[in-house]
């Protein structure tokens, strides 16, 4: 068994505790939830209201030194990302903050909105804001970001499967 001094779940499952404590890890921290307090070494009370990222940097106040609600980070970006997205832009007569991206896609199936409902949005965001409409994701959202299109009475750009995640996030940086 490989030891571990420190382990966080940010699962919020049984099983996940129960691994914790099996990695008999010196200090194993999570939030109380689904009787998973007594795997817990530091059992967090559960703070729905948080914001995704706040709740995960919450885990981290076991630590007196470091306040993690608010702590800052920086992403920066690589030069060749920066390049290609650029291109794109320029490819697709795109403006900085005057597009909007969209990202239909999911990795759980069932837990994706019906590509009629995200065709409806679409629509009322073109109409709203009149500027240029961007599909995201992997390649497995091509067919669904099709639908969509389809569904629309304009002209979208789809990106999905033709930039990394990198470039993603340069292209979200850019837009609106």
């Amino acid at each position: 068994i490989r030891e571990f001094d420190t382990f966080f779940s940010l699962q919020n499952s049984f099983s996940s505790a129960l691994m914790m404590f099996a990695s008999v890890a010196n200090n194993r921290i999570g939030y109380k939830k689904e009787c998973r307090s007594v795997f817990l070494t530091h059992p967090l009370k559960d703070l729905k209201s948080l914001h995704r990222s706040d709740y995960y940097k919450n885990l981290l106040k076991i630590y007196p030194d470091f306040n993690p609600i608010d702590a800052q980070y920086a992403y920066k970006e690589k030069d060749v990302d920066l390049i290609k997205i650029q291109a794109l832009l320029t490819k697709h007569s795109l403006n900085e903050k005057k597009f909007i991206c969209l990202s239909p896609g999911g990795v759980v199936e069932n837990r994706r909105w019906f590509p009629e409902n995200f065709s409806k949005t679409t629509e009322e965001l073109h109409k709203r804001y009149l500027l240029p409409l961007v599909f995201i994701g992997s390649a497995k959202d091509t067919p669904t970001i099709i639908d969509i299109q389809k569904r629309v009475s304009f002209s979208t750009i789809d990106l999905s499967g033709k930039i990394s995640l990198t470039e993603t996030v340069s292209l979200l940086g850019r837009s609106a």
